[in-house]
C-alpha cells in the first residue's frame, strides 16, 4: 500500500493527524536548536563562575552564603560585561 492509499483509507481523521504530526516535528526541531544554542552560551558563563570561585574563594563563598549561587553568577556576568555594581 502506498502512503496516498493509506491516507485515503483513513478518511477525514488523517488530515488533522498529518497536521499535528508536522507541527510536532517542527516543535522538536525548534527545541533542538534552542537547547543546543543555550548549552553553547552557557558554557562560557559556567567557566567564568568557576573562575570567580577559583580567583576569589572567600568573596564567592561569602556571596553564596548571603545571596545564593545565583548572585555569584550575576556578579560574574556583570564583571564580564564591564558593568559596575551600583548597590
Amino acid at each position: 500500500m502506498s502512503i496516498l492509499s493509506l491516507f485515503q483509507a483513513g478518511g477525514v481523521v488523517m488530515l488533522p493527524l498529518l497536521m499535528f504530526s508536522v507541527g510536532a516535528i517542527a516543535l522538536i526541531i525548534e527545541r533542538i536548536f534552542f537547547w543546543v544554542g543555550l548549552s553553547q552560551r552557557q558554557e562560557p558563563l559556567v567557566r567564568e563562575v568557576l573562575k570567580l570561585y577559583r580567583d576569589h574563594p572567600a568573596m564567592a563563598t561569602k556571596a553564596e552564603a548571603k545571596w545564593g549561587s545565583a548572585h555569584c553568577a550575576h556578579f560574574s556576568l556583570r564583571r564580564r560585561t564591564g558593568m559596575s555594581d551600583s548597590r
